[in-house]
């Protein structure tokens, strides 16, 4: 039996007046904890022109909100989110072949109390070789072993008005071939749009199944937010250290590229910092707008009327 991390199991089972007045919100539009924006496999669609092979990564993701509840102190959201990638190589002019494909499947669940963000995820994750790796160097030696692997994540990340640190802990419930299961992730998000639309990120892991090798992603460049939840992101990134792909997985991997990426932001309706601040446009915290004097709970007001005669 797997024990919940003591905040979420309070937070599960606590009784639900102890949290004040609640609301449930189905589908969500936006999120409640913010993307890593420097993780290779965070589920923001992307695509990315790199040196070394592959020449070209591609991501196509997508993040579905379920529900989420949200109460004076708290708010709990359960996501649904599916990721895609594939690498792709050369193959003539103008001609480009898919190589490998891993596909990630998990179920986050996030908790958000004002600032701090707690995500703890299943996923599941399978990595294939699609007909393009003809073409690779070493197409004779190729792993021809299954790779799939089922894992919890439990991830923290404090939410600042600029700069977004973050930690996490994974854990292999399953995984074929058979390997060590911990690994521990750092990093930060850096991007305030208010200020200018630029952003800085960094992402750390180090797994047990490479003898603790880190493998290391830095990015910097433009961020842009748009409407509906979404931001646009154009940077150059270094990543060092060992692959994550499937079946490249452990490969000592050394690359600069550009990347074009497209993300999920957290909604600006108020429910992302539940019983503080509203989020603007920019994503800045703005204070709720006070009641007004003809509300319900001050009373009617009176109207005035037109000035009596022995008014001057």
């Amino acid at each position: 039996m797997i024990a919940l991390p003591p905040l979420l199991a309070l937070l599960l089972l606590a009784p639900p007046q102890s949290l004040g007045s609640t609301e449930t919100s189905p589908l969500p539009a936006g999120t409640l904890a913010a993307p890593l924006l420097a993780d290779p496999r965070e589920t923001s669609s992307s695509l990315t022109l790199r040196t070394g092979t592959p020449a070209i990564e591609t991501t196509l993701a997508t993040d579905i909100g379920i529900v989420r509840f949200t109460a004076d102190r708290v708010a709990l959201q359960l996501d649904l989110s599916a990721g895609f990638f594939v690498d792709f190589e050369p193959e003539g002019e103008l001609t480009f072949a898919g190589t490998t494909f891993d596909g990630l499947f998990r179920f986050p669940v996030s908790v958000s109390i004002q600032r701090v963000s707690v995500r703890l995820e299943w996923a599941h994750i399978s990595g294939h070789y699609l007909d393009g790796a003809r073409i690779l160097d070493d197409y004779g030696d190729l792993n021809t072993e299954t790779y799939s692997r089922e894992y919890l994540r439990l991830l923290i990340m404090w939410e600042g008005s600029a700069f977004s640190p973050y930690a996490g802990w994974r854990e292999l419930l399953h995984s074929l071939p058979q390997v060590p299961g911990p690994a521990f992730q750092l990093g930060y998000n850096l991007v305030d749009p208010a200020e200018y639309p630029v952003y800085h990120a960094l992402d750390v892991k180090q797994a047990a199944e490479y003898d603790w090798s880190p493998s290391v992603t830095v990015q910097a460049g433009l961020h842009l937010r748009g409407n509906h939840y979404r931001a646009v992101r154009l940077g150059l990134l270094l990543r060092t250290g060992p692959d994550d792909t499937g079946k490249l997985m452990g490969q000592a991997d050394t690359y600069l590229g550009l990347v074009l990426g497209f993300d999920k932001t957290r909604g600006d309706d108020g429910t992302a910092r539940p019983g503080t601040m509203l989020l603007d446009e920019a994503g800045n915290d703005v204070p709720p707008k006070p009641a007004s004097p003809a509300s319900p709970d001050n009373g009617p007001t009176s109207t005035p009327g037109p000035p009596s005669e022995s008014q001057p």
